[in-house]
């Protein structure tokens, strides 16, 4: 996170130490690490729409 967004670090640390399949940020910055994926809004609701096409 140094050289990025140093705020970043306690909520990438965080979803680091959680079994889950990333966090939501629209963040510009929180996008540019690769510890953790980052879901957009417009990525959560494609994917939301996909699952209720498959419905």
């Amino acid at each position: 996170m140094k050289g990025i967004d140093e705020d970043d670090a306690p909520l990438v640390a965080l979803a680091l130490s959680m079994d889950g399949d990333g966090i939501w940020s629209n963040d510009v910055h929180t996008r540019e690490q690769n510890l953790v994926r980052v879901w957009t809004t417009d990525e959560i609701l494609e994917e939301l729409g996909s699952l209720e096409e498959s419905s």
